[in-house]
């Protein structure tokens, strides 16, 4: 599953950006991810940005 990481993750291949994309292949890692706010799942960035949003849910 594609994430889009909100906060720095650091991982085994090393440190990934806030903005960065990240591959989850554990489902069960990345709902984690984005329950805790670590991360959202890639579509989300990409709906806001067709949408011409920040994906936060108020109208600008």
């Amino acid at each position: 599953m594609k994430l889009i990481a909100k906060v720095t993750l650091v991982t085994r291949a090393g440190e990934i950006q806030p903005g960065d994309e990240i591959e989850i292949r554990d489902k069960a890692e990345a709902a984690r991810l984005i329950e805790r706010g670590f991360a959202e799942a890639h579509a989300a960035k990409a709906e806001a940005a067709e949408e011409g949003g920040s994906g936060d849910g108020a109208e600008g």
